[in-house]
């Protein structure tokens, strides 16, 4: 089955996108809410039933998502009721936390259920996914570094309001986002139809689907590269894991006052951080090689590393929050990309959703199972948990490039096809041109004729037409293109074509750029 990500995109309108964005923002700020160390302290109850439930209630609703997620027809973006639920749970579940916190109470089940009730904020993130993978890659990530950014920044006012205000902002925070996203949906659809008026060569102005110049296959190129989702799925459940074991190791600085307020605002720090990182690089995270990079070698040894340092004590472990803030982005970067890069068998709405709960899986049994072992005389049992968890994520790696090389093997006669001669870059050129500007299959004909320097009438001799049909035929490309003479026509061709032997090697290796004169036809 395709993968929508990699289908046609449609144009993304401006507001429609900042909505989007404000609400993805307000989205990652509500999950995260519950590791607000200034405003109430993180509890280190590591209950086995706690978990269980919190395991069930996480399968029950993402394995109903997933079975949805089948149906080509499901938007959950579009689903009004999906998000006023959402909201509803999580406004219920930020309300028991805060009157636990004014008035302690030793209820187990109480617990349990506003534990439940707030896993469900993670399903909000596959709503947002399935907004944006309409949309193209660079949308996708701004979005990302926008919310991550503003979730940041709430982190860091958090600890500088009253807790009344504070209990206010985060009762808001779903509500808020689901409201945006709402919105966004709105003025996407009213944007959508107003397009559908116009004439087909006035829509191609607003057409995001770029032209396909050449038809060489790249690891980079999501059409001849896949993966199996489940190795994708293990690998985010691991990387959550250890960064939620590492994050246990702050829960015992927090005293309520300042060093819970210096942790926060680190947390923030780093999360702001991280945005800033990822809109410097994010002309260079648009393709799997990119993508792959951050999953294969930078997070095993950021983690690692950020492990070790986590052994250690002191004042300064306050301070490991930002490192690992970073860290956490960057798992969140890598859930939210995956969709988008990779091709699957399966929906890229379903990938979001089996992502999404790998994720969440992964933290809820990283925090429920280390914190027992980091009581007591058990540490030596999480260390462990640790390292074995770092040897299967690079067990993955060597299993992925084993993959790679048997999907594409590298040889000279493999590299000496990316390097074509000119009369095949002409062709190419003159059917990015025909895609580009939305030309039939016969104007596409005429158009190579044209950028080989052909007249009208040896054209009607090529192609077994009347002399009036070519005249028609090379109007329209002139239309269509929005040109008056020929020289522009090949002009455009010309760049076009210059591109393409460029990208394929050849004027990298010294030869001069292609010309072409109407004047000399080419053979």
């Amino acid at each position: 089955m395709g993968n929508e990500a990699q289908g046609a995109k449609k144009p993304l309108d401006k507001d429609s996108f900042a909505l989007a964005s404000i609400g993805l923002g307000l989205c990652i700020a509500s999950t995260e809410a519950l590791r607000y160390s200034a405003l109430w302290r993180i509890s280190d109850e590591g209950s086995l039933d706690v978990l269980a439930v919190k395991i069930a209630s996480l399968l029950a609703v993402f394995a109903t998502l997933i079975a949805l997620s089948r149906k080509p027809s499901f938007r959950p973006h579009e689903n009004t009721w999906m998000l006023v639920a959402l909201a509803a749970l999580q406004t219920i579940g930020f309300a028991m936390q805060i009157s636990a916190t004014l008035h302690p109470v030793q209820n187990h089940f109480f617990t349990i259920v506003q534990r439940a009730v707030l896993e469900s904020s993670y399903i909000l993130f596959v709503a947002f996914a399935s907004f944006f993978l309409r949309t193209r890659l660079k949308a996708a990530i701004q979005a990302l570094v926008i919310g991550v950014i503003i979730a940041g920044t709430i982190q860091i006012a958090i600890p500088f309001v009253s807790f009344g205000i504070a209990s206010a902002m985060i009762l808001l925070l779903t509500p808020t986002s689901c409201a945006c996203l709402f919105l966004a949906v709105r003025k996407q659809r009213a944007s959508d139809e107003w397009l559908n008026t116009l004439p087909e060569n006035e829509r191609v102005e607003f057409d995001e689907t770029p032209p396909k110049t050449a038809p060489f296959a790249s690891s980079a190129d999501p059409e001849t590269y896949a993966i199996p989702l489940w190795q994708l799925c293990l690998t985010i459940a691991l990387f959550s894991f250890i960064v939620s074991a590492i994050h246990l190791q702050w829960l015992q600085a927090q005293d309520g006052e300042s060093a819970s307020t210096i942790i926060q605002v680190c947390a923030g720090v780093g999360a702001i951080l991280a945005g800033n990182l990822l809109l410097l690089a994010r002309n260079s995270l648009q393709g799997v090689a990119a993508v792959d990079s951050v999953r294969l070698l930078v997070l095993p040894i950021a983690l690692a590393t950020l492990y070790v340092a986590s052994l250690l004590s002191g004042a300064l472990i306050a301070l490991s929050v930002i490192p690992l803030n970073i860290t956490y982005v960057a798992v969140l970067f890598l859930t939210w990309m995956i969709p988008f890069v990779y091709r699957f068998r399966r929906p890229a709405l379903f990938a979001c959703a089996s992502l999404f709960l790998a994720k969440k899986l992964g933290v809820v049994v990283g925090l429920g199972i280390m914190r027992d072992f980091a009581k007591g005389d058990a540490d030596w049992i999480g260390t462990i948990m640790i390292v074995a968890t770092l040897f299967v994520l690079i067990v993955l790696s060597v299993m992925h490039f084993f993959r790679m090389g048997r999907q594409e093997p590298v040889s000279a006669s493999a590299e000496s096809e990316q390097v074509i001669d000119s009369e095949t870059a002409l062709g190419l050129a003159c059917e990015s041109i025909s895609k580009q500007y939305k030309l039939t299959k016969r104007e596409g004909e005429v158009l190579v004729l044209l950028a080989r320097g052909r007249s009208a009438t040896y054209i009607a001799e090529a192609l077994v037409i009347s002399s009036t049909t070519a005249k028609t035929h090379v109007k329209h490309i002139y239309q269509k293109v929005g040109i008056t003479s020929k020289q522009v026509l090949l002009d455009i061709v010309e760049d076009e074509l210059n591109t393409i032997l460029a990208t394929h090697g050849k004027e990298s290796s010294g030869q001069s750029a292609y010309r072409l004169n109407p004047s000399k036809p080419t053979t």
